[in-house]
């Protein structure tokens, strides 16, 4: 095909065929908060109120569960709360100036007009807000909420002057927010923040609870006249595990922030795909008089210093509230931003390919999250291993029975124990293993593939070097995720040497490296030989479920392998043996072998499906971006004397 015409279709192509990244973080959240919590609550039900394995395992799961259903509790009433307390009204507003009135009913039947001309938004019926009360209503600006079927939009009073005066500005605003309704973040946006609301009280309560009981473990022993030796030699260890598990709570804060950060491309995405030009966004984004988009501390240490030295004058309390204040905004101003910087977004959209590229920050989450919740699924494991000695007594109890009857009944159930068993490790391992990486780097790999095939662009998106560099990003993640393991286990890596978390990070690198590269080949195949309107959805779910299965092997050997490795730095606690370092040896070979039988197996049915044969068809017209909407006329212009003054 021409190069002249796939290169026009380059700043063409719709970030809308794959999933969002959005979606990608939204995911990797919800990882987050099963994994901490699972971890944090199983070590306070084990260690504290001694209960079994599989009862604490269980509390772990009640404690999850009732987490998730606070904040959807939360979510469903975020939106009537936040107009009671906002002071918010129906829109449009009464007003006793019977021009302005006029005016504002004006600026209603438009904006109704804007939804009837776009089908997913007027589908949800949004209901429209008036902000006329809050700090910095003045602005022309507005605010997409709701949970479930309710969605709203807050239109801000300065968005009245701005239909007045400025009529490309209010439109380029009023599609934003609308665009976050048609790419159905406001959902996951508003669960988001209810999600961390419930689950930071949570976690801080069982490190609460943990420190509690380290004090008082304390104060008994001084009590009984014991030497407290021993407590001398924890108190690191006791000090590390709260601060691994403040980084982890921070780590949900960043992932969090940047769901809300992330969402704001895709919403100037589909406000240009509407319009069809960039340009009102681009120009009302140059014209707020901010390079940033976000304050900025200008001179942190100084000012933490002006805090210290006025807290005699101030304060102790109000010296730490201002402190904290400043703290708290220097970390999400440096390290989790709320929103992205005006910049950035004008660097969005004028290159769509912003969308197809590879993040580095999304690989390294996943593979750290992939180590932390490893970790929580062994806890789970060893739950089910429970299971296993509950299935061994039943079968072990009805040998003497002689009741056919009984024999049978306990027969089914010990099959019935013993598949939720097996099925059990088998969700543990897929969901907790390779979910954050399949579903996040996964599918961001199959949309570069894709731009790179469809776009002869100088700058390549997936060269063999940025593959190295996110193989080793997720090497990194994955074995920081299990050194920030709070409470030591199987899979964690504590003390453990650099030179050995070097060689584990090499390892991690090459599994995911090895596992990427077909990946990427077969992506690209699979997405440029696709014709026709339709975006291939089951093509993209087949290519998904093909490389779970790919990745298995290597990922169970490299697992088992990091297991004896840590086995072997005690070996008097429990040595290994010739024949399990023969046995992981030869599974390491089997896997490669086993994944490269899986790639070729997939590849073999994709041809058998016609999915890979060559079409003389024009292609790429499913990943075009749809013609921009006719947006309904602006009505009459008003008298000058119903502009409000600025």
């Amino acid at each position: 095909m021409n190069q002249a015409i796939l290169r026009s279709n380059t700043t063409q192509l719709n970030p809308f065929i794959f999933p969002s990244e959005t979606d990608s973080r939204f995911l990797l959240l919800v990882v987050a908060v099963i994994g901490i919590t699972v971890v944090l609550v199983d070590a306070i039900a084990g260690g504290i109120l001694k209960l079994s394995v599989l009862l604490s395992f269980l509390f772990a799961i009640a404690v999850t569960l009732f987490v998730f259903i606070w904040a959807w509790y939360q979510a469903k009433w975020y939106a009537n709360s936040k107009i009671i307390k906002q002071g918010w009204k129906d829109f449009p507003p009464s007003s006793q100036d019977p021009k302005e009135a006029n005016s504002l009913q004006q600026l209603a039947d438009y904006v109704q007009a804007i939804v009837e001309t776009l089908p997913n938004v007027k589908a949800t019926n949004p209901r429209f807000i008036w902000d006329d009360t809050s700090q910095g209503c003045d602005r022309p600006t507005g605010m997409a909420f709701g949970f479930g079927k309710q969605k709203l939009v807050c239109l801000r009073k300065g968005l009245y002057t701005a239909f007045l005066l400025l009529p490309n500005s209010f439109i380029a605003v009023v599609l934003h927010e609308l665009g976050h309704i048609a790419n159905r973040d406001v959902n996951k946006t508003i669960f988001a923040i209810a999600l961390t609301q419930c689950f930071f009280p949570v976690a801080l309560t069982i490190l609460l609870l943990f420190n509690a009981y380290v004090v008082l473990s304390i104060v008994k022993d001084l009590i009984s006249g014991q030497t407290l030796a021993s407590v001398w030699e924890g108190i690191p260890l006791i000090v590390e595990i709260n601060i691994k598990t403040i980084l982890l709570l921070l780590l949900v804060e960043v992932i969090r922030n940047s769901i809300l950060k992330v969402r704001e491309y895709y919403a100037d995405a589909c406000a240009k795909q509407w319009l069809g030009t960039a340009n009102p966004l681009i120009e009302l984004l140059s014209e707020k008089n901010s390079s940033s988009g976000r304050s900025e501390i200008k001179d942190f240490g100084k000012q933490v210093l002006l805090v210290i030295s006025q807290m005699q004058q101030n304060g102790l309390q109000q010296a730490a509230f201002s402190l904290w204040n400043l703290i708290e905004k220097q970390f999400h101003t440096k390290f989790a931003p709320l929103h992205p910087t005006n910049r950035e977004r004008i660097t969005a959209l004028m290159d769509t390919r912003q969308l197809f590229r590879l993040n580095y920050e999304v690989a390294f989450i996943s593979g750290l999250l992939t180590g932390l919740a490893l970790n929580a699924s062994f806890i789970m494991a060893a739950a089910m291993g429970q299971l296993g000695e509950v299935v061994h007594w039943i079968s072990h109890a009805i040998q003497d029975i002689n009741d056919r009857t009984i024999v049978l009944i306990a027969f089914i159930i010990v099959k019935a124990l013993s598949l939720i068993y097996l099925l059990s490790i088998a969700f543990l391992v897929t969901a907790f293993g390779l979910l954050p990486v399949i579903t996040t780097v996964g599918l961001q790999l199959q949309a570069a593939a894709f731009a790179d095939k469809a776009d002869f662009s100088e700058e390549r998106l997936l060269s063999p070097m940025k593959l190295v560099y996110l193989s080793l990003v997720l090497g990194f993640g994955f074995v920081l995720g299990c050194l920030l393991v709070p409470i030591p286990n199987t899979f964690s890596l504590w003390r453990v040497s650099i030179l050995t978390l070097i060689l584990y990070i090499l390892g991690w690198a090459g599994v995911f490296f090895v596992w990427m590269m077909p990946l990427k080949w077969l992506s690209g195949k699979l997405y440029t030989m696709h014709t026709g309107n339709d975006v291939p959805k089951s093509k993209r779910r087949w290519l998904l479920i093909l490389s779970a299965i790919a990745l298995l092997p290597l990922f169970v050997v490299m697992s088992v392998i990091q297991i004896l490795s840590v086995r072997s730095l005690s070996p008097e606690l429990v040595p290994i043996n010739n024949i399990e370092i023969f046995f992981v040896v030869l599974c390491f070979f089997l896997g490669f072998v086993l994944q490269g039988l899986v790639w070729v197996f997939g590849w073999l049915i994709f041809l058998k499906k016609g999915w890979l044969h060559q079409s003389h068809q024009h292609r790429y017209i499913w990943a075009e971006l749809p013609n921009p909407i006719s947006l309904p006329p602006l009505p009459l212009p008003v008298d000058d004397d119903t502009v409000p003054e600025v």
